[in-house]
């Protein structure tokens, strides 16, 4: 793995590496087992992170449609794929040394016009397999839906506000929230408000954040006992920055002849 990582960041020639993707595809599916350990994985989906970065969207235009299609085959290829994702997005939206800074922005604007097929594809993952864990507790599922939730934080520092509010995100945080049993999950989602929310909006794009706050205060006011400390600092984090954002906006339309 080592080696095929090396040939593809320095040595093969894009061409070379798009031949590369069916193989590593099937490397994916085919070539570790879920028993594997998980250096194992995480080294999998890095090459083939890093194969996405040299060869998308130029000569693999299809590509989250073949990984929507075959994550759904197994449990498994769901969660590498899941995996890989969340590695592609945080080395496009966060920054990777092994990425030049040009390319990374030629790969944000793919990720911009396949936002509304991966965001379709994490949703459906996620409702998947929550559905999946309330009726069997099989933590296999839990791993996964957090391994998606994972990817929306890192969506929800870079993608458009309002694509973010109209995505309807924040009903799966709900649903999430309102189930003591998804407690592993809480952090994880108030973490996606708090990255959200603390990134720099103008006013005219804080609408719809309004909508968040029965999420958080629904979450805030149910069965105390069922969160853990950790999960009521980040409500109180994400309270602070909710109101913010509010305030943001109501000082817009009071500047514009609103009615506040």
């Amino acid at each position: 793995l080592q080696c095929v990582d090396y040939s593809i960041k320095r040595a093969a020639r894009m061409e070379q590496v798009a031949e590369m993707k069916m193989v590593l595809m099937d490397l994916v599916v085919n070539g570790i087992t879920t028993t594997d350990e998980r250096y194992v994985k995480e080294k999998v989906c890095s090459v083939v992170c890093d194969a996405v970065q040299r060869c998308w969207l130029q000569l693999w235009s299809d590509m989250f449609d073949k990984w929507r299609e075959i994550s759904a085959t197994s449990l498994h290829a769901t969660e590498m794929f899941v995996r890989i994702t969340r590695n592609l997005l945080q080395d496009c939206i966060e920054g990777s040394k092994h990425l030049a800074e040009r390319r990374r922005m030629d790969l944000l604007l793919a990720l911009s016009l396949n936002l509304p097929l991966i965001v379709s594809w994490l949703l459906d993952t996620i409702n998947a397999r929550l559905t999946a864990f309330l009726e069997s507790r099989d933590p296999q599922q839990l791993a996964i839906a957090t391994l998606v939730l994972e990817c929306f934080e890192l969506l929800a520092a870079w993608m458009p506000p309002c694509d973010f509010v109209n995505a309807n995100i924040h009903a799966l945080l709900s649903q999430i929230l309102v189930h003591s049993v998804c407690q592993p999950l809480h952090q994880p989602s108030l973490r996606i408000f708090t990255r959200f929310l603390d990134r720099k909006m103008k006013s005219e794009e804080t609408v719809g954040v309004i909508s968040l706050l029965d999420v958080v205060s629904g979450f805030a006011s149910a069965a105390p006992l069922n969160h853990s400390l950790d999960a009521y600092s980040h409500v109180c984090v994400v309270t602070h920055l909710l109101c913010q954002s509010i305030t943001l906006r109501l000082s817009a339309m009071v500047r514009m002849g609103g009615s506040a």
